[in-house]
């Protein structure tokens, strides 16, 4: 449901000649295995990989502790390994697979049990599993699945977690120098006005020049998401929902172009600064606007976790489960969660597309902020 595109007013971009340009965190450095080493590693999984030698000494090129535990399973791949491998032969970061940054309790789970190989059939590790399987049930599975005949974890697997632990430790240390600049390299000026309505998250802050936006971004490095609706996609811009958890609309926003992973982006950026931190981002789209958010402001979303709807997972092909919510059901919050509150008002507010389709945006912001704000009243109400 769009309004009428030809009155919305136009900005421009204008940067000073010596404004900073952000950096971010490039897909390349936030992955364990470069493309050709992922290329290899489905084959491997696959059991199709005819020259085992040659794909251990590739592998060993971008991290010798996988190398190494590849080498110990063999060279046909185990059940046991397939979560792991499969996570990182994906096109997904190693950020959103593993989402456990700057979660403590979580580093000091997986610290002790790397220093002490903890003996999985102990009572008190029996605890430790279930945190894990709430906040990162790849490697809880991962950890239960390698263990020997006397419980032990498998040292191997505790060696690649390692390496993989690190490099993102390295990455966010990257992206905190980076992030000294503070806010003074966003402009303000010339502008095009927010068609936006949230208020209770103002906005603080215009878009800044980032390295991304004048970069195409690989498709090979991308979860390519898949629509049984081919119209879908097709749409013309309509309005962009956010919700809480309780199904209350915190604000919406007028799209002008045709929905990516800007427009979340925008508005998180923009209105939700603050809250980024302890954010829980369930979308459609999840996959794609991590590596968006990180490839531009790696430091301010190194805590926010992104997650893909139920309804919509089934179509993403080269995602990892980390972003797969109902993987999270050991979380009472995620298991109880109505991740589908979004297409449900999208359902309810094409029964109103003929009363404010042809209007301008600001009569449309009007309409609909009276409109929600009416919802939001009735729905605190039942809380």
């Amino acid at each position: 449901m769009g309004s009428r595109k030809d009155l919305f007013k136009k900005g421009q971009k204008n940067y000073p000649a010596d404004q900073y340009q952000v950096e971010g965190l490039a897909f390349p450095k936030r992955v364990l295995l470069q493309r050709k080493r992922r290329d290899l590693l489905n084959a491997y999984l696959d059991n199709k990989m005819t020259h085992f030698q040659q794909m251990l000494k590739e592998i060993a090129i971008d991290c010798p502790e996988l190398a190494n535990w590849i080498e110990e399973l063999g060279p046909i791949c185990p059940k046991e390994a397939i979560p792991l491998l499969t996570a990182l032969a994906t096109n997904s970061s190693l950020f959103g697979s593993f989402q456990v940054a700057q979660n403590h309790e979580v580093k000091n789970i997986l610290n002790e049990i790397m220093a002490h190989r903890t003996d999985v059939r102990d009572f008190s590790f029996t605890e430790k599993l279930y945190t894990l399987q709430q906040h990162v049930p790849l490697i809880a599975t991962t950890l239960r699945l390698n263990s020997d005949s006397n419980g032990l974890i498998s040292l191997g697997v505790l060696r690649v977690l390692a390496s993989i632990f690190q490099k993102m430790e390295e990455q966010i240390s990257h992206a905190r120098q980076q992030n000294k600049h503070g806010n003074s390299n966003y402009y303000a000026e010339n502008e095009a006005p927010f068609y936006n309505y949230f208020p209770n998250f103002p906005g603080t802050f215009k878009r800044a020049n980032y390295a991304m936006d004048s970069q195409k971004t690989d498709p090979e490095e991308e979860c390519r998401k898949e629509s049984e609706n081919n119209q879908h996609c097709k749409n013309s811009p309509g309005i962009f929902t956010i919700f809480c958890r309780h199904s209350v609309c915190l604000g919406f926003s007028l799209m002008e172009n045709v929905e990516s992973p800007k427009t979340p982006f925008d508005i998180l950026r923009n209105h939700f600064t603050s809250d980024l931190d302890r954010l829980v981002v369930i979308y459609d789209n999840a996959c794609n606007l991590h590596e968006y958010c990180m490839n531009r402001e790696p430091y301010l979303f190194r805590k926010t976790k992104f997650h893909v709807d139920r309804l919509h997972f089934k179509n993403h092909k080269k995602c990892s489960l980390g972003y797969n919510i109902n993987t999270y059901d050991a979380n009472l919050m995620y298991k109880t969660l109505n991740s589908q509150a979004n297409e449900q008002m999208n359902a309810l507010l094409r029964n109103y597309e003929a009363i404010i389709g042809g209007q301008c945006p600001e009569n449309v912001l009007l309409y609909l902020s009276t409109y929600f704000v009416y919802l939001s009243r009735k729905k605190k109400l039942k809380i």
